[in-house]
């Protein structure tokens, strides 16, 4: 009994083996996967996790929340004094919320379409904005950069 146990879990190793190995292999083909897979990018290298970032930005609810998270973040942009560079405990919190909701935007389309995403000029736009966000929230980003707070209505 004992002999035929060893070799029954030997067979479920070897099929478990088996299963992971074409998975992987059909995930290197890109089936599974919509859209064109681009050479070298995140499909070849972590192809479940582009194939998740995919499901997620092709999904309505996705561009729903990010269009409402994009008219919230103008009414705050509205709301505040432009006169002044004293920012509110409020508007502090909301814009670090809207930098981590369009930064995650960023990574999950960038990882969904690959080089493709950087060809579209709004997605482009869209990683500028993001970047000028960080870059004022890591240290001040000055006057300099001030004049790109008004893409982010874009």
């Amino acid at each position: 009994p004992d002999l035929l146990a060893a070799h029954k879990m030997e067979l479920r190793i070897a099929l478990r083996q088996m299963e992971i190995t074409l998975g992987l292999q059909a995930v290197r083909r890109g089936e599974g996967c919509t859209g064109v897979l681009p050479t070298g990018g995140p499909a070849e290298t972590g192809g479940w996790i582009r194939m998740k970032a995919e499901q997620a930005t092709r999904n309505p609810l996705f561009d729903q929340f990010i269009m409402l998270c994009i008219i919230i973040n103008c009414v705050f942009m509205a709301a505040a004094d432009p006169t002044t560079d004293e920012v509110s405990p409020v508007e502090d919190v909301m814009n670090t919320i809207f930098l981590m909701v369009f930064t995650f935007e960023v990574i999950f389309k960038s990882l969904a379409q690959g080089k493709e995403y950087v060809r579209d000029s709004w997605n482009y736009l869209d990683m500028v904005v993001v970047l000028e966000g960080w870059i004022s929230f890591l240290g001040d980003g000055g006057s300099a950069l001030a004049g790109l707070k008004t893409f982010r209505i874009l």
